[in-house]
C-alpha cells in the first residue's frame, strides 16, 4: 500500500467518509455551474469569456462606452426586444439570431467585433456561439 492510501485508510471511518464527501462535492461542483451533460456549451464556461474578451468593451456594463444601447452582460440584453431592435438571440435558431449574423457577415460595416476594434473571433469561438444558440442559448448569471 502506498503512503497516501495507507494514510487515508488509517483514518477513522467517520473522517474517511467526510473526506470522500468533500472530494465528491468538489468534483461535482467543478465548473461553477457549467452544464453537466457532456458536450453541451456552457454559458459561463464557454461563451462569457468570448464575450468578455471581444464584446464587453462596447456592449458591457459601462454606460459611458456602451454602443447601440446593447448589453451582452445581461440576460435581458440577449433575449429582450426593445423599440429600436429585436432580441439579439433567438434560442434554438442561429440563422435568425442577429448576434450570429453579425459574427459571420463579411460586410465590414456590420461585422462584430468591428474591424477598428482590432478584435476578431476565431472560427472555433464562432462555432461555440452558434452551438450555444442552437442548443437553446441557456444563459446563466455570473457566479459572483
Amino acid at each position: 500500500m502506498n503512503p497516501v492510501t495507507k494514510s487515508f485508510f488509517s483514518r477513522p471511518p467517520r473522517l474517511r467518509s467526510g473526506l470522500v464527501a468533500i472530494i465528491a462535492a468538489t468534483l461535482l461542483s467543478h465548473g461553477g455551474g457549467s452544464d453537466v451533460r457532456a458536450g453541451t456549451v456552457g454559458f459561463n464556461r464557454d461563451i462569457r469569456p468570448i464575450l468578455s474578451d471581444n464584446c464587453f468593451a462596447c456592449h458591457g456594463p459601462d454606460p459611458g462606452s456602451r454602443k447601440a444601447s446593447l448589453r451582452l452582460d445581461t440576460k435581458e440584453g440577449f433575449f429582450e426586444a426593445t423599440p429600436k431592435r429585436s432580441a439579439v438571440v433567438i434560442p434554438g435558431n442561429a440563422d435568425k439570431s442577429p448576434l450570429w449574423q453579425r459574427l459571420i457577415t463579411r460586410d465590414p460595416d456590420d461585422v462584430m467585433p468591428p474591424p477598428k476594434s482590432h478584435k476578431e473571433l476565431k472560427q472555433e469561438q464562432k462555432e461555440l456561439v452558434k452551438r450555444w444558440i442552437v442548443e437553446g442559448a441557456n444563459w446563466k448569471a455570473h457566479w459572483s
